[in-house]
């Protein structure tokens, strides 16, 4: 037991020059510490164009989204402007036809026509709502599933 406390000793107290290998392999050490550092440089320096992308992107799809929703509104103001004047254009057609009819006393054409719009009024209304949500939820299933990614170009 003396022997080997002598030896750790004697391998501690001794003050021999570093051997070349160690010597290269702190060389090594420390070239690698230096690679890791400029890595890690790198990787925050890609991090941070990540963020700055991210942003821009967030930015641009704001703006296009902003417009899209404009002109969205803008074609609802036009449809439910065009399509009240399109139902006071009907209406109107229809009474010119209800007074001539009743001018020239063909009620019986009147009361035909009223049988002939009560099945095909409530039909096409039906079948054209039925189609409108139809399309709704394809849109929703569509615009869930995959969503479009544009590419940000750096200013």
């Amino acid at each position: 037991m003396s022997q080997g406390k002598q030896n750790s000793r004697k391998s501690t107290s001794n003050n021999s020059p570093v051997n070349v290998n160690e010597t290269e392999l702190i060389r090594e050490f420390l070239s690698n510490q230096s690679k890791e550092l400029s890595n890690q440089k790198e990787e925050i320096e890609l991090r941070k164009l990540n963020e700055k992308n991210a942003y821009s992107y967030g930015c641009k799809a704001l703006e296009v989204q902003q417009q899209d929703r404009k002109e969205s509104r803008e074609q609802a103001t036009s449809f439910m402007k065009y399509g009240f004047a399109l139902t006071i254009v009907v209406l109107l057609l229809l009474s010119a036809f209800v007074g001539g009819c009743i001018y020239t006393g063909n009620i019986g054409l009147i009361v035909s026509v009223m049988k002939v719009l009560a099945y095909v009024v409530p039909s096409t209304l039906g079948g054209y709502f039925i189609g409108i949500n139809r399309g709704r939820k394809k849109g929703r299933n569509e615009s869930s599933d995959s969503v479009p990614y544009a590419e940000v170009e750096e200013e």
